[in-house]
């Protein structure tokens, strides 16, 4: 059995529907992804800034991207836990 999703996280490259067992390990939320998915754009902004000059490949790109990630769900409500390079 499947269900219904918009969410690309909800789908296969080929795009059939993932079945429900798949998607309960850990739960889907649509509306989680998809407001986490709006703070992309800014996160990479930031990403650029920490790491002037590095591609997205590089590994401190990536981390600045997933820490400013982490901080803007934070920030915006959608986690409460704090991220740990905010813990000091």
């Amino acid at each position: 059995m499947t269900t219904k999703c918009a969410c690309v996280e909800g789908k296969y490259d080929s795009g059939f529907d993932i079945p429900e067992i798949i998607r309960q390990r850990p739960p889907h939320n649509c509306e989680y992804i998809k407001a986490r998915n709006a703070l992309i754009e800014v996160a990479e902004i930031a990403a650029d800034r920490a790491a002037p000059g590095q591609s997205i490949e590089s590994k401190a790109w990536a981390r600045a991207f997933h820490q400013a990630m982490n901080r803007l769900a934070y920030e915006g409500g959608l986690t409460t836990t704090r991220p740990l390079h905010l813990i000091g």
